[in-house]
């Protein structure tokens, strides 16, 4: 017989959506349930443009 032990926390929305933000996503936005179809909410956000990752847009080079 093998044990397996994990630790584990939830996450408040307005915690992850931080961190999302914090790490350069832009424009988190929570999806409900009833609107997504999915079990839990749902969390997307943009990935971030060249100019914030401080890169010249690819036309541009």
């Amino acid at each position: 017989m093998s044990v397996r032990r994990a630790t584990y926390w939830a996450l408040s929305q307005s915690r992850l959506s931080e961190f999302v933000t914090e790490t350069g996503f832009e424009a988190p936005t929570w999806h409900a349930p009833e609107a997504s179809g999915f079990f839990q909410p749902l969390l997307t956000a943009g990935a971030p443009g060249p100019a914030r990752l401080g890169m010249r847009p690819f036309n541009e080079r």
